[in-house]
């Protein structure tokens, strides 16, 4: 029988499963993937030894707006969401995260409140989470890894600065391109052009800021004009 436990404010505000043993993708290859092979073996011991593993499921809250950074969550599979709600309490999402990211990372290092609320996108998602102290110990051990999490930082700062002043100044169909060229980026492609992430039209509106029914429309413009097409929460970037 799986162990359900709560985790209050200051770590997951909603019930998950704990993991009675290492996941299957819990391997050396993602910390190559991620830190680079110089790092790897010696990252990898250490998350093992200090880490818990956790289930969750879509729409799950992982830590919220205002709480304090206690923890670090390494995506071994799945797709999280990082969202606020605007003056009009409607989402808007600042940005995805996806297997191989460490989400909470910013806020832990600045020292500050959560800024943004982190809710899980895919269907199921599979975390490593370490505390604030064994993270830190870990980073003052391998110099390398802080500077890696610091240009991932300063990266995903620019994007979301970038975006933001995108939807300030252009028009939908504009932002809407802004956005899944994001999405391209972030997550790349297969060969039918897909690209490797799940996400609807509502989704979209809550990433550019506009309403569902303008974003149906200028998803159809530029379906029409043969820039990409949507099929089944797939976005398609034609080759």
């Amino acid at each position: 029988m799986s162990l359900y436990v709560v985790w209050r404010l200051n770590t997951f505000t909603t019930s998950q499963r704990r993991m009675n043993s290492q996941p299957e993708d819990f391997k050396p290859e993602l910390f190559q993937k991620i830190f680079g092979e110089e790092a790897a073996v010696s990252l990898y011991a250490e998350f093992k030894a200090n880490s818990e593993f956790l289930l969750g499921e879509e729409g799950d809250l992982i830590f919220e707006k205002g709480g304090t950074p206690e923890n670090v969550f390494l995506i071994l599979d799945g797709y999280l969401r990082l969202q606020v709600k605007d003056s009009s309490a409607e989402e808007v999402i600042l940005q995805f995260f996806g297997t191989g990211d460490l989400a909470g990372i910013i806020d832990l290092m600045q020292m500050r409140t959560y800024r943004a609320t982190a809710v899980v996108h895919s269907k199921n998602i599979q975390l490593c989470v370490i505390n604030k102290k064994s993270f830190l110990k870990i980073l003052s051990k391998q110099p390398q890894l802080a500077l890696r999490l610091i240009q991932q930082m300063d990266k995903d700062t620019a994007d979301i600065e970038s975006r933001a002043a995108v939807m300030n100044s252009q028009k939908v169909t504009s932002r809407i391109s802004g956005a899944i060229r994001v999405l391209e980026s972030k997550f790349g492609k297969n060969e039918q052009g897909e690209i490797n992430i799940e996400i609807s039209p509502s989704h979209i509106a809550k990433m550019v800021g506009a309403t569902r029914t303008s974003v149906y429309r200028s998803m159809k413009k530029l379906q029409d004009l043969g820039e990409l097409r949507f099929e089944q929460h797939k976005i398609i970037i034609p080759c």
